[in-house]
């Protein structure tokens, strides 16, 4: 997947998974709060759903440009801060990225998905 994609998608779980009945979800990047209700719970609803849904949605949502998804929910601090590093690497890469960019740099697909 090429990466001027991943903020395109990575904006998207926010709508894919308010979507789910009982689930809210506020933030993005690295900040993130998910609060799941007690009749979502009481229903069944577990961690590994939120998964299941990201899975089942990118796939069917975007088909052009996702064609495989793996989704890992990593639940312990040491994990959890691992990754938070690697993903603000990747963070500062993407700042850089888009501060580059100019209306004459961006293609038509591009535009047309961020439209979506």
């Amino acid at each position: 997947m090429q990466p001027d994609f991943e903020p395109i998608l990575e904006r998207q779980i926010h709508h894919l998974i308010n979507g789910a009945e009982g689930i809210w979800h506020m933030g993005q990047r690295d900040i993130n709060w998910i609060r799941i209700s007690k009749a979502a719970k009481d229903k069944g609803f577990k961690i590994a759903h939120l998964g299941k849904i990201l899975h089942a949605k990118f796939l069917n949502d975007y088909p052009a440009i996702v064609d495989k998804v793996q989704v890992k929910i990593f639940t312990t601090q040491k994990d959890v801060e691992e990754r938070i590093d690697i993903a603000r690497h990747s963070y500062r890469a993407r700042n850089a990225r888009m501060e580059s960019l100019t209306d004459e740099s961006v293609s038509d697909s591009m535009r047309a998905l961020r439209a979506r």
